[in-house]
């Protein structure tokens, strides 16, 4: 599955672009990260990407697919985003990410396959608690 961002457009009003002519490529199995200063527009890439708000011009495309086509569920069911301004539960690692991933044989394979080296050192592993 490929994620393309192609030629995007957005503004949050019609004063101020955020967005302009912004192209690129996710590959399934792979790790994209956007970076870049404060303010030039990677969460703003994100909350397109997960249809918190529409893009004004061009298309995001999943598997050659418009994702204003594809249901918010079935999105879901295909990409993962983490945001900067990330909200941690008073619960395990475990259960924090499975508030995320309800389906738990995806999620078993999920961590054999990326082999989560910083929740198998932890002292308690993926029971071990998070506090804020």
């Amino acid at each position: 599955m490929i994620l393309n961002l192609i030629r995007c457009l957005f503004s949050y009003d019609k004063d101020t672009e955020v967005l302009k002519n912004v192209s690129f490529t996710a590959k399934q199995n792979e790790v994209t990260a956007l970076v870049g200063v404060s303010g030039c527009g990677k969460t703003s890439i994100l909350r397109l990407m997960s249809r918190l708000y529409d893009y004004d011009g061009g298309s995001i495309r999943i598997g050659g697919l418009d994702i204003k086509e594809i249901s918010t569920k079935s999105l879901f069911e295909k990409i993962a985003i983490v945001f900067q301004d990330v909200t941690l539960f008073n619960a395990s690692v475990l259960e924090n990410i499975r508030i995320g991933k309800k389906r738990r044989p995806q999620m078993r394979k999920s961590f054999r396959q990326h082999d989560w080296p910083t929740a198998k050192n932890l002292s308690g592993g993926f029971r071990m608690g998070i506090k804020r």
